[in-house]
């Protein structure tokens, strides 16, 4: 029987190897058997009502334990959403196994999941779980307790099954099955939580006037709910990239005509070209500048001693720091009044764009407004914004290795740069934060700086 207990309660028991809780009875501890103990690092569901600034996106609740080799094959899925749930243990018996047990396990969060195909329960995606591949060795004589620990920084990172690698923590990416398992002497206080990776970090340089810091800290980019728009006209968000950020500076609003015209002036870039619905030359210097080109944004940016944001940066600060926002308000759908949004079309009023900050009152389109719990205007519409990467799909290998990456940037320079944001002559899908525009009329692009807030 196999008894798995979650933090101090006995949860469930199925028929698979001869495993038994530790500690279930006195016969089943004098039996030889080896004491798993489950722990994780990553962040649970269950703490962020008491810490709300831990990503979402990187926060577990089940834990699933496949048994691939050494025993019967059998699979059990565990619900651990709270802190005083973890470690999860189980115990092995030795007896009727000659060989090492294998099992495979993995952490993640159910809503990011899919339906097992082939079992009941959950099959967690590799882009979203930690997942990690043991070899386990049940004594042959008394008992011994090891412990098992899922390490946030392995978060989207395969085990190899061919090659028999797997990951145990950042730094250690590809080692053995048999690897990095530690022996206790008996149960020990859970690590849950406590990876630095989730822990949101302050700026620590000073930034421009009317800048915003971004804090650092873990996202997820990407969602399937994008996959499938005009190839023509945007690149897949998906499979989703774990990734750290490190803190920076954003411009708390697009660069206006206003500003962009003190570069004019001064003889550092030039001026945007003119023409049907192009801001330069319409009259209202609090419009956002557009039908610039990336180059000129580039070098205005580098003029005030900043940069266009990478695709990373830009939706950490869209999404609200690792929450997973589809919109900057959260999940609640798309209303016109909250952002100059599809104006060109019948479906929202108005035509071209729109002075900068004019949906930021909450108050007036039934709680949603196009400015970010950090203060950080105009993201979700308005002009589409350029950024530093290049349409490729996440797995292309200018992102890097698969698994979370710090300050991933894609910078193929034989493919197209991305624009973020919707703008207001999209349509509503166009909206969603994690949408990557690669062809966009440049009457409906313009950007915003990003200015470091630590050192390298």
């Amino acid at each position: 029987m196999l008894a798995v207990r979650v933090g101090n309660a006995a949860l469930s028991a199925l028929s698979v190897v001869a495993l038994s809780a530790a500690g279930c009875s006195n016969e089943a501890e004098t039996r030889p058997q080896l004491v798993v103990e489950i722990d994780t690092t990553a962040p649970v569901v269950g703490q962020l009502l008491a810490q709300p600034e831990l990503p979402l996106t990187g926060a577990i609740d089940t834990l699933r334990i496949d048994v691939l080799d050494g025993a019967p094959h059998e699979t059990q899925l565990l619900v651990a959403p709270d802190a005083t749930n973890w470690p999860v243990s189980f115990g092995i018996a030795s007896e009727g196994i000659t060989t090492p047990v294998l099992l495979r396990i993995r952490a993640f969060q159910s809503r990011l999941a899919e339906p097992d195909a082939f079992a009941e329960g959950s099959e967690p995606l590799p882009d979203a779980s930690i997942d990690r591949i043991v070899e386990l060795r049940p004594p042959r004589s008394g008992l011994e307790t090891v412990r098992v620990t899922l390490d946030m920084g392995c978060f989207g990172v395969r085990p190899n099954l061919l090659e028999r690698t797997t990951c145990i923590d950042w730094d250690q990416r590809t080692v053995a099955f048999d690897q990095g398992i530690e022996k206790v002497g008996g149960r020990t206080p859970s690590r849950v939580g406590t990876s630095p990776i989730v822990r949101p970090v302050e700026c620590q340089l000073p930034g421009p006037t009317d800048a915003v810091c971004i804090k650092g800290g873990f996202s997820l980019m990407g969602d399937p709910i994008g996959v499938g728009l005009s190839a023509e006209v945007f690149v897949d968000p998906f499979p989703r990239r774990p990734v750290v950020v490190s803190p920076f500076w954003m411009d708390r609003n697009e660069v206006t005509v206003a500003r962009y015209r003190t570069l004019v002036d001064g003889g550092l870039v030039a001026a945007p070209q003119g023409g049907d619905f192009c801001t330069w030359n319409a009259g209202d210097e609090a419009l956002p500048v557009n039908c610039v080109t990336e180059e000129q944004a580039r070098a205005a940016c580098a003029a005030w001693g900043g940069s266009l944001p990478s695709e990373a940066q830009w939706e950490h600060a869209a999404r609200g720091r690792g929450q997973g926002y589809r919109f900057v308000w959260g999940d609640a759908p798309f209303d016109c009044c909250a952002s100059a949004v599809a104006r060109i079309t019948t479906l929202c009023p108005g035509t071209g764009t729109a002075p900068i900050g004019s949906h930021t009152d909450a108050s007036q389109c039934n709680g949603r407004a196009d400015v970010t719990a950090d203060g950080v205007i105009d993201l979700n519409g308005n002009v589409s914004e350029f950024t530093t990467d290049r349409n490729r799909p996440y797995e292309h290998p200018c992102w890097g290795p698969l698994g979370v990456s710090l300050n991933p940037s894609c910078d193929d320079s034989t493919a197209q740069v991305v624009t973020r944001g919707g703008n207001w002559g999209s349509g509503l899908l166009a909206a969603l934060l994690t949408t990557r525009g690669w062809r966009i009329s440049n009457r409906a692009i313009g950007f915003r700086c990003v200015y470091p807030g630590a050192a390298p």
